[in-house]
């Protein structure tokens, strides 16, 4: 697993990878979290985790239940948490149920849009890689 801001990565601690009762004190702790949250759901679900200044998660999100393939996620409803929260990093997750863990087309786009929204905010986008 790898985490990247605007072209910036970095692995996880050894520590954290996989481990679900680490303590959210980090981009890391709350991708390890979320993935073992995500990974037995039937349907796809699109996420935020705001973050603090010390990229320390304030509060997590359920932006959107899709079907099994995909699942709408309009930017506005991304950012909104992130925005109300005073929260300057975001980190968006959502999961493949059908287990391709390929990003779509519709993936790529949606991800796009939003670091050029995010900017316009000063917010930061956090991806799990």
């Amino acid at each position: 697993m790898e985490i990247e801001v605007e072209g910036e990565r970095r692995a996880p601690d050894a520590a954290e990878e996989g481990d679900s009762q680490i303590p959210l004190t980090s981009p890391e702790g709350a991708a390890a979290v979320m993935r073992d949250v995500l990974k037995e759901l039937d349907r796809e679900w699109v996420c935020v985790v705001d973050m603090d200044n010390h990229l320390k998660p304030v509060n997590f999100n359920i932006v959107s239940i899709g079907s099994i393939n995909q699942s709408l996620a309009p930017i506005q409803n991304i950012l909104k948490s992130g925005i109300l929260s005073n929260c300057s990093n975001i980190m968006l997750i959502h999961n493949h149920p059908s287990g391709d863990n390929e990003p779509s087309r519709e993936d790529i786009q949606l991800t796009k849009r939003l670091v050029e929204a995010a900017k316009l905010m000063d917010m930061n986008v956090w991806l799990l890689r």
